[in-house]
């Protein structure tokens, strides 16, 4: 007998300072669950690359961090209902519009779930939904309200390393 998934709002967050993603869980309700992060330096090896080599990179490296954060919702009887990245800033040592290209690509390539994408003035505006651009993929009313209560949980959590499951950088 199966049973049926609870949907939730899937976070991707990158801190562009430590070239870091986290991704967490956000329920309905606005509660927020760490499931996985990557170690520091995790996506600097787009740093100094051609331009199309960055955005391959950062989109095969994210679709990982992605794929994982699915695997940690299932195992938690839960499936993603809308992908949500969030960059804290421009990414580092890249044309301004490495980030912008990045959420098309995801935003047109990834439509179930749905994909949308902001970006923070900093990281310490990452709580903040209305403080933040979207690039793509406006979310619904209230799939937008439980981001909005969830962001402030899920950015204290930023600074709680052990609170996540680690995954290591891959060997270059």
């Amino acid at each position: 007998m199966t049973t049926e998934k609870t949907p939730e709002l899937m976070v991707v967050v990158i801190r562009t300072d430590r070239q870091q993603w986290f991704v967490a869980g956000v329920d309905l309700q606005g509660d927020a669950t760490p499931l996985v992060r990557s170690e520091p330096d995790n996506l600097d090896q787009y740093i100094g690359e051609p331009y199309d080599e960055q955005v391959s990179f950062l989109r095969h490296r994210l679709s990982g961090a992605m794929q994982r954060g699915c695997d940690r919702l299932w195992a938690r009887n839960a499936k993603a209902m809308r992908i949500v990245l969030i960059a804290d800033d421009h990414l580092a040592d890249a044309e301004p519009r490495l980030l912008s290209d990045l959420a098309d690509h995801l935003h047109t390539w990834m439509t179930r779930p749905p994909v949308s994408v902001y970006r923070a003035k900093d990281s310490s505006s990452v709580d903040e939904l209305s403080s933040m651009h979207c690039l793509v993929g406006e979310p619904e009313s209230g799939q937008k309200e439980a981001l909005m209560k969830g962001l402030p949980q899920l950015s204290t959590m930023l600074d709680a390393p052990d609170r996540w499951e680690v995954i290591q950088k891959p060997k270059a």
